[in-house]
This record gives C-alpha cells, structure tokens and sequence, in this order.
C-alpha cells in the first residue's frame, strides 16, 4: 500500500528513464535480425543460450526474429516454435518460490499462446500474493483476464482474489483516514463477484461486502450484496446470517418513518419470513434470533409511530376515517413490540380519532 502511494514519484522518475522502455535485446548486446540470413543466425545463437542454460537471452534473441521482415513460411514457423519452446522453459525456470512476478507478467506482452501467458500471469499472481502484494496480483489478474476472457485458470484466479481480497478488507491501515487498505479490498471482492459469479467464495466476499459497506454506513449497498449471497448462492451455510442482515440494514437506511413506509413493510415480511422458517431452532439460527426479534420489534415499533403521525395529520382537519385507520393499525403493531409506553400512546390516539364526528354528523 505505502508503495501505491508513492506511484506519482515513480511516475515522475520514469519520465527521465527512458531507457526502461527500451525494446527487446537493446539492453543484452544484440542487434535485432532484419532478414532472413540475420533470422538463422540468431535462431542459432539463441540454440546456443539455451542449451547453457540462459533462457531469458534465448527468449530475447527468438522474440526479436519475429520483427525480421521478408521471412519463408517455415522459417516463421521455426521462430515461433523457438519462442514457444523457450518461453515455456523461461516460466519454469521464473514459477519456485524464489521467482520474479515482474518477470512473469513481462511474458505478457509477448503474444505467447493462450495456455502459456495464462500460465505465466497466475504464477505471478500467486508469488505476489505470497510476497503481500495482494492489489498488485489483483492488477495481474484482471490484465490476464483482459487478455483472455474465460481462460483454463479461472478456478485459481478466483481462488486467488479471494484470498488476496479477503486479506485486504481485513486490513485496518489507512494513510490520515484517507487511502484505506480495506477500500482495496472492497475493489477486488467487488471484481470477483462480478467477473466469477460461480466461485466457491463468493458467499464470504458477499457478507465481506456487506460488513465493509455496514462500517461506513453505506447501507443500501451492505443490504445488496446480502441480497446477492441470497440470489447467487442461496445453498450458502452463509445463506442463514445474510437472510437476517437484509432486513437489518434496510431499517439501518431509512431516515423518516413519515416517507419509508414501503421499505418499512419489506424489512416486516423480510423479517416474518426469516422467524416462520428459522424461529426456534438451534445453532446459528437461535443465536440470531434474538437479534432478528429486536429487529422486528424495532420494524413494528416505527410502523406504528407512522401510523401514529398519519393518524395526527386526519385527526388534526377532521377527517375520522382515515384517523380511526391508522390509529387502530398503530395499536396492533404498538401492542406486538411489547411497547407499554407506545400502547399507551396508540390507544390515547386511537380514542381522539374514534371521537371524530362522522361524515353524516357533519353535514347534520
């Protein structure tokens, strides 16, 4: 993390190293073949390396051929064949543990086969997250992503966002408050369930989501991605505790019993549901349901207060039917949280909009 938040001074450096951007061979003592006769020669030089075991210079030597203009068919051929053959050797040699991830995604940009670049970025990926270098793996990933969609590795590139992403949102560093290693968490867990729906951890990237997101209050997007655990992994052992968050962030969200009634009566069938089918069993369903009652009485209590103010606003210009409505369904819902307090106040109101006088009383 402190090495992203110095990528504007490396930026600024590079600008005065051109010689990084140098193209292959520039930097190893060669001159880049141009013509066939040059082509043999190099491809026979590039033999030479191999067999001593340098294979970063044969790679080279075989990747500058492919620029050589002019060139028969099969002698192209024998040139990518070469550049295969080396490549493969050079991701051997670049995947112990002691390898260079840099190296590894350098063969990127070699327009290797499909197998063999696939291979090299996940390697890399995984010796970066070996070396906690979770968001710099996570950027290897999506380049080879990119590159090629619904490649052979996704199973372990998923494996491998997870943990990396997983591992960042339960990082609590932050440069002042600001630049939050858990922010890149969220980033990578976000990428995972989107681009690998199916992969065996996103049921604990979801609820990872939701608690990163319930921790800065953001709590429509904490009720979604429980919402989605729901939809994409329904069969999830952590199916349980997303079903009882739903409604719990949708009461987090609103602001005014006065104008939610619509979520209000959500988060009530949400959390009806949740006690009909899980109420009274044992296991994780009975240490939630204490908190999915508080929940629900806490869902009542505001149903009834706006009922309570509906039942104020016709009580205040006279009209009774509408008084008497809301004030009775305020007192059901007062009486089911137990509220002594709020039954009195339900009851109390219920009486002054019963004493109403009646349409046909007011015209007489």
């Amino acid at each position: 993390m402190i090495a992203r938040l110095l990528l504007v001074v490396a930026l600024v450096l590079s600008t005065g190293c051109a010689s990084f951007n140098r193209p292959f061979g520039s930097m190893i003592g060669f001159t880049k073949p141009t013509n066939e006769a040059d082509v043999r020669e190099a491809l026979a030089l590039a033999a030479e390396e191999f067999a001593a075991g340098r294979t970063e210079r044969a790679l080279d030597r075989a990747v500058a051929c492919r620029d050589a203009t002019g060139l028969p068919s099969e002698l192209r051929n024998e040139v990518e064949l070469r550049v295969e053959e080396y490549a493969e050797r050079r991701i051997q040699d670049l995947s112990g543990d002691d390898g260079d991830p840099d190296d590894l995604e350098d063969l990127l940009s070699l327009n290797l086969p499909r197998q063999l670049a696939v291979r090299a970025g996940v390697r890399g990926a995984e010796l970066l997250i070996a070396d906690d270098e979770d968001y710099d793996a996570y950027e290897l990933l999506k380049k080879v992503d990119t590159k090629f969609p619904n490649h052979h590795e996704r199973q372990r590139a998923g494996e491998l966002l997870a943990q990396a992403g997983s591992r960042l949102a339960d990082d609590t560093w932050s440069f002042f408050g600001f630049f939050r290693t858990s922010d890149d968490g969220a980033e990578i867990l976000e990428y995972l369930v989107i681009n690998y729906p199916s992969q065996r951890r996103c049921d604990e990237a979801y609820v990872k989501l939701s608690e990163l997101y319930a921790d800065k209050r953001e709590w429509e997007l904490a009720r979604e991605r429980s919402e989605d655990l729901l939809l994409y992994q329904p069969d999830s052992p952590l199916a349980l505790r997303a079903e009882a968050r739903v409604p719990h962030y949708r009461l987090r969200a609103l602001k005014s019993p006065e104008y939610d009634r619509r979520e209000l009566s959500s988060a009530r069938g949400e959390l009806e549901t949740w006690l009909e089918r899980h109420a009274e069993q044992t296991g994780e369903a009975a240490e939630l349901e204490e908190s999915v009652r508080l929940d629900y009485a806490d869902c009542l209590a505001r149903l009834a207060r706006s009922d309570l103010s509906i039942a104020h606003f016709y009580t205040r210009i006279g009209e009774r039917y509408g008084a008497v409505m809301h004030a009775e369904r305020a007192l059901e819902e007062a009486h089911a949280t137990g509220s002594t307090d709020l039954v009195t106040e339900a009851s109390a109101a219920a009486d002054l909009a019963r004493a109403l006088p009646t349409a046909s009383e007011r015209e007489e």
